[in-house]
């Protein structure tokens, strides 16, 4: 801890000394230092900002990264649905980086993500406090105890999911959406507790999936054993390696698939 406040308090005064960037705010940080109270006009103190930057830190990139690995796993086992995402992309953006604007026109890409998000929860297992006694499945659960919520069955739960173990992304379109119970899918929790990134989480996978999959071509080394490992976060156990192959694009508007080059170095 002592090592991570200095660091991040670091972080802080550095940012503080060089002021406001010209024309806003750049970053994460930034915003953050930008930021005042509604009422009071007043910002952050130092301590405050460090929670801030410790919580993105410590919950903020993991939790992506490793659902952005089983993305690109199950990409590669599914090589329709990936053809489907360079299409999008190849169309929507070309030759040039994603923006933010760009992403409410490639909707299939988050669908990617929320799918793998869906199959492999970052978080698989949410713990709860009963405030009060209660009674669960027939089961009597008393005040005080710590319950943990399965996430990784209820999102296979075959009473809310059709073909449940199968990677399709047309379960998040927006015909799909309808009707489902609102919490068959949550990778990010519920109530009062949602988590505080999920809009940003989401962004970023977005953002990231359309950098990566314009350029690359995720393969997955056959001879690698993929298993599931359930600690904090729901990880590969043995890692997940995959070959980058560099992509010749297809001519934005064809629709034609674009063709995966040799492997990146």
């Amino acid at each position: 801890m002592e090592g991570l406040d200095e660091m991040m308090y670091g972080l802080i005064e550095e940012r503080r000394a060089a002021g406001t960037p010209e024309g806003g705010a750049k970053d994460l940080l930034d915003m953050l230092l930008a930021a005042r109270d509604e009422e009071t006009g007043e910002g952050m103190d130092d301590r405050e900002l460090r929670d801030e930057i410790v919580t993105t830190f410590a919950a903020g990139h993991e939790t992506t990264a490793v659902t952005l690995s089983w993305a690109f796993y199950l990409l590669s086992q599914h090589r329709e649905v990936l053809r489907r995402a360079q299409e999008e992309v190849d169309r929507e953006l070309g030759d040039r980086m994603p923006t933010v604007e760009d992403l409410r026109r490639m909707p299939y890409l988050l669908q990617i993500f929320e799918e793998a998000l869906r199959l492999y929860p970052s978080a698989p297992i949410v713990p709860r406090l009963t405030l009060r006694d209660t009674v669960l499945g027939g089961h009597h659960v008393p005040k005080g105890s710590r319950v943990l919520v399965n996430l990784f069955n209820i999102h296979r739960h075959p009473r809310h999911w059709a073909d449940p173990e199968r990677f399709e992304p047309d379960h998040f379109a927006a015909a799909e959406r309808k009707g489902r119970h609102r919490f068959a899918h949550m990778p990010f929790g519920a109530g009062p507790h949602l988590c505080i990134g999920k809009h940003f989480a989401l962004m970023e996978a977005h953002l990231l999936l359309a950098t990566l999959i314009r350029r690359y071509d995720f393969r997955h080394v056959p001879s690698h054993r993929v298993v599931n490992h359930a600690t904090i976060t729901l990880r590969p156990k043995y890692g997940m390696v995959m070959t980058l192959h560099e992509r010749r694009h297809a001519v934005p508007g064809t629709g034609a698939p674009a063709a995966a080059g040799a492997p990146a170095d």
